[in-house]
């Protein structure tokens, strides 16, 4: 019975394949499944060219700004402990000998440097 279904190259034809293989509960189920994911698939079409809300452009918005003042105040931080903060080191506020920071240090060998001139240990 199948010898005669056979083509010259000893395979069976597509159609023939098909209709020998599925049954039509299968058939059924492969077209209930396409037209499944074609819906699916019109939906999120539907929703891509939706345009935005505009509450949510905003929300949206205003996360990524907080995001960034809080990495923008965490490097503000980090440079303040490292430097030292800008009006820490004015001369009428006082020089705070603890700080290690480079600012701190810079005025701890400035003011080192005017001890020396002004002791006549060194000529500038």
């Amino acid at each position: 019975m199948y010898g005669e279904e056979r083509t010259v190259a000893g395979s069976w034809g597509p159609a023939k394949r098909n209709k020998m293989l599925l049954t039509e509960a299968h058939r059924t189920a492969v077209k209930v499944i396409r037209r499944m994911q074609y819906f699916v698939a019109r939906r999120k079409f539907q929703q891509a060219r939706k345009p935005y809300d505009v509450r949510d452009v905003i929300e949206q918005y205003s996360q990524g700004h907080l995001n960034m003042m809080v990495r923008i105040k965490e490097l503000q931080r980090r440079l303040d402990h490292s430097l030292g903060k800008p009006g820490l080191f004015l001369p009428e506020k006082g020089v705070d000998k603890g700080y290690y920071t480079v600012g701190a240090r810079l005025i701890r060998l400035e003011d080192k440097v005017s001890w020396m001139v002004s002791e006549n240990r060194i000529h500038i």
